[in-house]
């Protein structure tokens, strides 16, 4: 399991998905991520069970800040 803790994310931003990054940069797999059930309010998104690949990955989070803007974080 993946709890992020998204500090500075205000609603109405929100946190789309979680992307496994191989270390050379291609993607190897997309999960979205579920609004909690305080709305985000609390900044703790959990992400559902999944398999992680056999080789090492970096976590790539993407969504929307309170104004709208996406963002991205390696």
């Amino acid at each position: 399991h993946v709890m992020l803790k998204c500090s500075g994310l205000k609603p109405p931003g929100l946190v789309a998905n979680m992307e496994l990054v191989s270390l050379g940069g291609r993607s190897l797999r997309t999960i979205p991520v579920p609004l909690p059930d305080d709305g985000g309010s609390g900044g703790i998104w959990r992400i559902p069970e999944f398999r992680t690949p056999s080789q090492s990955f970096f976590l790539k989070v993407s969504g929307n800040d309170g104004d709208g803007y996406n963002f991205q974080r390696l």
